[in-house]
């Protein structure tokens, strides 16, 4: 049997040495890297349920303008005209626009439209919609804009009744614009997010909120969207895969989850960070 050299036995020594190192400085990598794959997770999960509460709060405010407006003595007794002018009151020097109509899709009020003008039709409530308000009296829309317009807005919708027992929606909207800048202080600085209605097109979104508002979502974001939170990989506009981290909003019935993006690493995930 040949001899080896001293050459072969130091090299040898050195492998036998340096070999569990390596292993060992792979094992903490990979530890680490699933440790702050973890951590961002959280983060984002954390940012995505705070974001949820502000806008949740925002969404109970025009609520309780609808339970103001659903005990109107005017509306009970069917006077439109004197209905529409206390909405009117209730609307005035805001964004807010306050409507009501039949189901299907006759206006009887709308406070954006001056008094005496004809109210021109919009359109009847979807077999959907009329299940949603039946089990809850009360839904989010999905985001609308007024026809040739790029309005965009979303509406807290009541169901209430006429004076002969009529079933008519009242509906109180807003600008998606303000939907974002709602949830902007709850966005930690370098990071986006975005809120989709029940259809996945985007309602709000922290950055590029003009260009987004209004549009369908990715497609391999809307349909991995299930369960009241979760997290998933898909890539974004740019082509980057990223982990995305979704929570649902409780209180009202309507918009999809908040997902949270970050490009802090290109395999990170949810709320995006433009850093």
């Amino acid at each position: 049997m040949p001899r080896r050299s001293a050459r072969a036995h130091l090299l040898g020594l050195i492998a036998v040495a340096v070999l569990p190192v390596w292993l060992f400085a792979a094992y903490l990598l990979v530890e680490y890297a699933l440790h702050e794959q973890s951590r961002f997770e959280q983060d984002a999960l954390q940012t995505a349920r705070q974001v949820s509460l502000v806008v949740e709060a925002e969404l109970l405010n025009l609520q309780t303008i609808l339970d103001g407006l659903s005990k109107s003595g005017s509306l009970a007794k069917g006077d439109l005209k004197a209905f529409g002018d206390e909405a009117r009151r209730l609307a005035q020097g805001t964004d807010k626009i306050i409507a009501l109509r039949d189901l299907d899709g006759r206006q009887l009020a709308n406070t954006k439209i001056a008094q005496g003008e004809p109210l021109p039709p919009v359109d009847p409530v979807t077999t959907d919609e009329r299940d949603k308000l039946k089990s809850g009296g009360i839904s989010v829309s999905n985001v609308f804009a007024a026809k040739d317009t790029t309005d965009y807005r979303a509406a807290v919708e009541r169901r209430v009744s006429g004076p002969n027992g009529e079933e008519w929606l009242l509906s109180v909207s807003v600008p998606t614009a303000r939907i974002r800048d709602v949830m902007l202080p709850a966005v930690p600085q370098g990071w986006t997010v975005g809120i989709g209605d029940r259809h996945g097109s985007y309602v709000a979104r922290s950055k590029q909120h003009e260009e987004m508002t209004g549009k369908p979502g990715l497609p391999e974001y809307v349909e991995k969207i299930v369960g009241p939170h979760g997290s998933f990989t898909a890539r974004n506009f740019e082509g980057t895969t990223l982990l995305l981290v979704t929570t649902v909003l409780r209180t009202l019935d309507g918009f999809t989850p908040p997902m949270c993006r970050s490009r802090k690493s290109r395999r990170r995930f949810g709320v995006r960070s433009q850093r």
